[in-house]
């Protein structure tokens, strides 16, 4: 089941704390994310067609330039200028950087969209990455586990069984599941 949501302004959803702090983040994000340091950028050449060779071409670079360095502390959703400015950041930094870049590259924010998944032996921990639907199929991009090639997103759940997803997000909507 799929639930479509229109992220308002500002607000929460339930009961649930954890949740609060969730969406809070992302409308932090949000607004943060505005600032689009990437129309400079050599990486991608703006106005592209889309293709997965190009998507392919932008996960490669992120995987092998960008560090992959865990938060301290509070779980900080870094723009993709920060993390472009200093080549680091966590599974979030990462996947927010290859989704401003695919947005670059011709990818329309309906079909390009983030990711977060829980996992199911720690509900504490969490994991974001790109989900692209893209002829009609739906991949998963995680730049911090890329391995040269792409997959489904069913495909990327049953290499990695203890995650599920939660939901997509973009900037102007959200999809529960």
């Amino acid at each position: 089941m799929i639930i479509l949501l229109f992220l308002p302004a500002c607000g929460y959803y339930g009961d649930d704390p954890e949740s609060y702090s969730l969406y809070d983040k992302i409308y932090d994000w949000q607004d943060r994310e505005l600032v689009d340091c990437i129309q400079d950028s050599s990486i991608v050449e703006s106005e592209q067609e889309p293709s997965l060779e190009k998507a392919s071409t932008s996960l490669s670079w992120i995987y092998q330039c960008v560090l992959y360095i865990p938060d301290k502390g509070i779980d900080y959703w870094q723009t993709s200028c920060e993390t472009l400015e200093i080549e680091k950041g966590d599974c979030d930094d990462q996947a927010i950087l290859l989704w401003r870049l695919l947005r670059k590259q011709g990818f329309s924010d309906e079909i390009n969209r983030l990711g977060w998944l829980k996992n199911k032996n720690n509900e504490e921990q969490g994991h974001l990455i790109v989900i692209l639907h893209y002829e009609n199929k739906i991949f998963a991009l995680d730049p911090i586990r890329y391995d040269g090639r792409f997959c489904t997103l069913d495909l990327y759940l049953q290499r990695f069984p203890y995650y599920y997803l939660i939901f997509e997000f973009n900037f102007d909507e959200i999809w529960a599941y």
